[in-house]
């Protein structure tokens, strides 16, 4: 995971890239570690070198934003997701970080661990590092992954303490632009994973159904569940109601 104390050595320009050590006086040859092509300063080094843009543009594809080599830095960069959620504010910041502390991590191993610079290797430390974060934990790169403007992108989860076993569900509601607009949680009784993550799909349909949306695009961890809707053969569940306003 990326620490706090490598950003703020970056954004405080507190780095020793070779221009600033050659500023304190250390006489050094200095060549980028990652493009093998330029002098390394901190604004080649993160935004100019053909490495680290090629690392801007493929986070920046992922978020839906447009990448401009020309013109780039901190601010510019953060700028991007202003008119975004705040839910996307917080995963482009977190983006950001990440990539700009991998950018120095990878340098680093290239210098002294003799390592040949990969972006491919830099991506993927990029998406382990969000699949850690506990913010992205069942949206992983489901960032561009938004409902149409007419649209209501609900996700649900079923859950089970042994199987059967005791059971809740719960239910979130997204709108196109990533903003939460309701949430609810409901205890099950007794009944099998399955049944749970199929309950949770017909409380989420019922709830968003009666607050007037018609179409609903639904999420869930559970391929089984989602299969069932999709081929129209979700199973009648014994003792419990059938949804009234499902198709």
């Amino acid at each position: 995971m990326f620490g706090g104390a490598n950003i703020w050595k970056i954004l405080s320009g507190c780095c020793a890239t070779d221009k600033r050590l050659q500023d304190k006086g250390i006489n050094i040859a200095s060549r980028c570690s990652l493009c093998l092509k330029n002098i390394e300063d901190d604004t080649h080094l993160f935004w100019i070198c053909l490495f680290a843009a090629n690392i801007w543009s493929w986070i920046h594809e992922l978020f839906g934003f447009q990448w401009n080599p020309h013109i780039q830095n901190f601010e510019t960069v953060t700028a991007h997701a202003t008119t975004r959620s705040v839910a996307i504010c917080n995963l482009w910041a977190t983006a950001i970080t990440n990539v700009l502390t991998e950018i120095w991590h990878h340098r680093n191993s290239c210098i002294f661990n003799n390592i040949p610079a990969s972006s491919r290797r830099v991506k993927s430390k990029i998406l382990a590092n969000f699949f850690e974060c506990s913010i992205l934990m069942k949206s992983t790169m489901h960032i561009r992954s938004l409902p149409y403007l007419d649209q209501l992108k609900i996700g649900c989860d079923g859950c089970s303490r042994g199987n059967p076993g005791p059971n809740g569900a719960w239910v979130i509601l997204r709108d196109h632009t990533g903003n939460t607009i309701g949430a609810m949680s409901a205890g099950l009784g007794i009944c099998t994973n399955f049944v749970a993550e199929l309950l949770a799909i017909i409380l989420g349909l019922e709830w968003a159904s009666d607050r007037g949306w018609s179409k609903i695009w639904v999420t869930s961890d559970s391929q089984t569940a989602i299969k069932c809707f999709a081929s129209d053969r979700v199973p009648c569940l014994v003792g419990m109601p059938r949804p009234h306003n499902v198709k």
